[in-house]
């Protein structure tokens, strides 16, 4: 796969920490839109779980029905017990 055709995890990873360091307690909510201007979309929908999965307070993927959601469960950054939610929406933009 070319340079082109890869999710920087690093950054996703980072993306997922600073959402996080944005929430307070009472949120639970939070998403990510990935807007993906790249031939291979297939290539970069299949690298977002296991990129998500790298995240410290990973917690578990749900099951979507939608080929381009992904709904994940972290742990809360002050609180390891309380949950936050993560959708991810990824687009295909034409070039």
């Amino acid at each position: 796969m070319d340079e082109k055709n890869k999710l920087d995890g690093q950054s996703m990873v980072e993306t997922i920490t600073q959402l996080a360091s944005y929430s307070s307690w009472r949120d639970t909510e939070t998403s990510i839109l990935l807007f993906i201007k790249n031939k291979n979309f297939s290539d970069i929908l299949n690298q977002i779980t296991p990129t998500a999965r790298k995240h410290p307070n990973f917690v578990q993927k749900f099951l979507c029905e939608d080929e381009t959601s992904f709904r994940f469960v972290f742990t809360h950054k002050d609180d390891p017990n309380r949950r936050l939610y993560l959708s991810v929406l990824a687009f295909a933009i034409p070039t």
